[in-house]
């Protein structure tokens, strides 16, 4: 999408999209078994990052997990990942 990553996964499941967001707000409130951990990270990192998450139901009849985040906004300095000229070699 526009200025960002959009991810969406979907199954055909039994699993219920209504009942999953009651665990992730039980998560949230810190009131939960733990066993959605996993979702509940995914939901915290996108929020971090100024993006969304969401839990759906999937048209193949299971759920669908969507989530978007931004571009990274431009930041001072450069990334040895991707600037040559920082490839640690001493000057």
């Amino acid at each position: 999408t526009a200025a960002g990553i959009s991810l969406w996964i979907s199954d055909d499941g039994t699993g219920d999209p209504r009942e999953l967001r009651s665990k992730l707000r039980l998560e949230a409130a810190g009131t939960s078994d733990g066993r959605h951990q996993g979702l509940a990270n995914m939901a915290h990192r996108a929020q971090d990052l100024g993006g969304t998450f969401a839990i759906r139901r999937a048209k193949l009849g299971g759920v669908r997990i969507e989530v978007h985040v931004p571009s990274a906004p431009a930041r001072g300095g450069s990334d040895p990942a991707t600037d040559p000229s920082q490839d640690g070699t001493p000057a």
